[in-house]
């Protein structure tokens, strides 16, 4: 299997899971604070589609040939692990707030899908992918901020353990928070105070605000069947060109629909070029390879608390 068609059947796989992802963000209704933002992830299965498509040009292009040129795929790769990084960072902030061991975690998937892709291709710990295109900038954006909120948190439950919050917090939860605050967040205070003060730097130098794009629970029905229609579509032309390559098993093939009925392809985002402004692009954030995730609900409700506060 080549890599073209190993990082194919990946690509059709997050795609997958992040339209589901956009589906119960915009259903869940936790406005600008949630994890991220619904329409921000709608944006970015946009772009993963037209990944998707490039790929499978090539793929059906070169379907004979012994050798590819790998330009495309170099591409295509980059920013694909851009986007799962970006999970990844989100992961570990969540991680140092809450600890969650259930194997059923954002962590337990994001670390095999790195895993995959350094199968797929082998990368440095130090080579952290960089924003491309303007959705992928404010993607980094939108991330460190939540990185920054969280972590923002926990330093001042550590400073205060016996400070107030707010009623809608569940009681339970705020017993972790209390407990954290002079056991965990002390134990992994450098991380904390580490990734916060990167945090904070990018942001003081980001010239860009929160997404605030508002996707309904309506609209994303709508718009998740549309992204369900292409990305079976490219999965029934992917099986008809390589018949002997089994298509990802979380995804079904039976349903395949005809390419009169796909909707017009959204214009990608305008690629950017600047690239300084990165969060990582420095080596100090080299400790994040023991990262970890804990996708916890309640996690708006207390940003919202942060926000309310300012702090």
């Amino acid at each position: 299997m080549s890599q073209y068609t190993r990082l194919f059947e990946f690509l059709c796989d997050l795609i997958d899971i992040q339209i589901n992802k956009y589906l119960e963000l915009a259903k869940l209704k936790v406005g600008e604070d949630a994890i991220i933002n619904a329409a921000l992830i709608y944006e970015e299965v946009n772009e993963l589609l037209g990944f998707a498509e490039k790929l499978l040009k090539e793929i059906e292009a070169n379907s004979k040939s012994d050798s590819m040129d790998m330009t495309i795929f170099d591409h295509v790769f980059e920013q694909v692990k851009f986007y799962v990084e970006q999970e990844y960072l989100r992961s570990y902030a969540e991680w140092l707030l809450i600890e969650n061991n259930s194997k059923d975690t954002v962590y337990n998937r994001t670390k095999e899908q790195l895993l995959r892709l350094s199968e797929i291709k082998s990368f440095s710990d130090k080579g952290f992918s960089q924003p491309s295109t303007e959705i992928q900038q404010q993607c980094q954006h939108d991330s460190v901020q939540i990185v920054y909120s969280i972590l923002n948190l926990a330093r001042e439950v550590r400073k205060n353990p016996d400070m107030e919050f707010d009623d809608s917090i569940p009681h339970n939860k705020l017993n972790v928070l209390r407990r954290n605050a002079t056991a965990r967040y002390v134990e992994f205070g450098n991380e904390i105070d580490k990734l916060h003060q990167h945090s904070e730097e990018f942001l003081q130098q980001s010239g860009l605000g929160v997404f605030d794009a508002e996707l309904t629970y309506e609209s994303a029905l709508s718009k998740a069947k549309d992204h369900d229609i292409k990305l079976n579509t490219l999965l029934g032309r992917y099986k008809e060109n390589k018949e002997t390559i089994s298509a990802p098993q979380s995804l079904s093939l039976d349903n395949k629909v005809d390419e009169e009925n796909i909707t017009t392809e959204k214009k990608p985002s305008t690629e950017v070029s600047d690239k300084k402004n990165s969060f990582f692009s420095t080596s100090n954030l080299l400790f994040f390879g023991g990262v970890v995730l804990a996708a916890v609900i309640f996690i708006p409700r207390l940003l919202t608390h942060l926000k309310a506060n300012k702090l």
